[in-house]
């Protein structure tokens, strides 16, 4: 039970920032903008998704790593 805290406190803070993250992009980028370039069945969809989300990894990973001394 101790282990399965241990790992939810560990991953809170990612999920609490991917929770805001959604929210200012719901707030901030209009509906269009999506359906425009993201919800087409074609491989430039998929392309700009992955491109996307891999950019957001980076970014995330980014901020967890240690700072340097």
């Amino acid at each position: 039970m101790e282990e399965i805290i241990h790992i939810i406190n560990e991953m809170s803070p990612y999920l609490l920032l991917g929770f805001l993250l959604a929210g200012l992009m719901h707030a901030f980028i209009p509906q269009q903008y999506y359906s425009k370039y993201l919800a087409k069945p074609n491989f430039r969809s998929v392309l700009y998704a992955t491109l996307f989300g891999q950019a957001l990894w980076v970014w995330l990973t980014q901020l967890s790593a240690p700072l340097p001394h």
